[in-house]
């Protein structure tokens, strides 16, 4: 009788590992679904979104305004085509060590460093404008123009980057709709501050309209990234 208890506990152990397993793997995980309204309420991606606007505004502002400034105030109409190669080659330049910069230092540091970042990315476009706005010689245009690459892509990597790592920790399934909010604030910047800038620039030159319409734009950013800032801290007090 013991052996054949035996024999039965092992038979009914072997029937029944099968089935918990396929009970377990059975269950599928079902990742929450986010709206773009609900995905444009979250703090980190209205300041991601915020800064795209702004610097792809302004980047399509020079692209518009720098062949005018190349004629009308430096007269050098013949530099235009190179001016975009260089452009062309300091962003190609940048991007690497920009993104790998900005992974390191959240990956050391925390995600916190992504918008200290984009604070930098601000700042440096600020002075980036003003060195091009008073430059009165090509080389000096140009050398503010890099600069301008540099915030641009301080403020454009780390805001992309921001929807995917917000999306992944809230673990839902709406990439798509996050970058397709990215996708827009290219498209908003693209239109506004150019089609402003144009505008001003028959009445108030180049100078005005750049430094002024840059150091909004900003401006704006560093104020939406430092409420966040605020929030964080407020909500850290109220926990």
């Amino acid at each position: 009788m013991a052996v054949d208890s035996l024999v039965i506990r092992d038979m009914v152990q072997i029937d029944e590992e099968p089935a918990t397993k396929e009970r377990i793997t059975s269950i599928p995980v079902q990742p929450k679904s986010m709206s773009i309204l609900k995905l444009l309420l979250r703090p980190p991606v209205v300041i991601a979104t915020i800064l795209i606007i702004a610097s792809l505004g302004i980047q399509g502002m020079l692209e518009g305004l720098v062949p005018l400034h190349l004629v009308d105030t430096l007269k050098r109409p013949n530099v235009n085509g190179i001016t975009f190669v260089i452009l062309g080659l300091v962003f190609t330049a940048l991007v690497p060590i920009v993104g790998k910069v900005n992974d390191m230092l959240i990956d050391r540091h925390g995600e916190r460093m992504r918008y200290y970042v984009m604070l930098i990315g601000s700042l440096i476009m600020i002075l980036a404008m003003v060195l091009m706005s008073l430059a009165n010689a090509y080389g000096v245009l140009m050398v503010g123009y890099s600069f301008f690459a540099l915030a641009n892509l301080c403020m454009c990597i780390p805001a992309q980057s921001a929807y995917g790592d917000f999306i992944n920790g809230a673990g839902t399934d709406s990439m798509a709709r996050g970058y397709s909010i990215g996708v827009c604030a290219w498209a908003i910047g693209g239109i506004v501050l150019p089609s402003i800038g144009s505008a001003l620039y028959s009445h108030l030159g180049f100078a005005k309209p750049v430094i002024g319409l840059s150091t909004a734009a900003s401006l704006i950013s560093m104020g939406a990234i430092a409420d966040l800032y605020v929030l964080n801290k407020l909500s850290s007090v109220t926990v």
